[in-house]
């Protein structure tokens, strides 16, 4: 079964735009948290895992739409699983982000709605609407970004 669908033309040659846009939308986006959650105490062991997961997301879409797809990887066996499983219960967790829709809209007010708006602006284009429709896993990759500024 092939999971790969190849992008439209049109959306491959605007690919590198969009990551782009999606990445400035994105490091704006995690230096206004840094920023401000610095000032709210209870907000402050927040940033660091969201910074990571904001950055990660703009990572995991770029290499998305600009590397061609790779077949997946075979499974590991039975026993490689037991070691992974084991190496990664032994990882700290870091503070678990909160999960409403717009958390971070109402933490952060009226600045993080402009990085939604303009999030909503960048999913809005055709191009980007061709990639989502090619791409299935880049909607996977945006999602909770979208959740975190209530984008819909």
């Amino acid at each position: 079964m092939n999971n790969f669908t190849p992008i439209p033309t049109s959306a491959q040659e605007s690919a590198p735009e969009m990551a782009r846009r999606l990445g400035a939308i994105v490091a704006g986006l995690a230096a206004l948290v840094a920023w401000r959650f610095l000032r709210f105490p209870h907000l402050v062991a927040l940033i660091i895992p969201l910074w990571t997961r904001l950055t990660r997301t703009a990572r995991r879409f770029d290499r998305l739409v600009l590397r061609p797809a790779r077949p997946p990887k075979p499974r590991a066996d039975s026993a490689e699983k037991s070691q992974l499983s084991s190496v990664d219960n032994a990882r700290p967790r870091s503070a678990a982000l909160p999960s409403g829709r717009g958390w971070l809209v109402r933490e952060l007010g009226y600045e993080a709605v402009a990085f939604g708006l303009q999030l909503e602006a960048l999913l809005a284009e055709p191009a980007m609407q061709a990639m989502l429709a090619a791409l299935p896993g880049a909607g996977r990759i945006l999602r909770p970004l979208c959740r975190m500024l209530g984008v819909s």
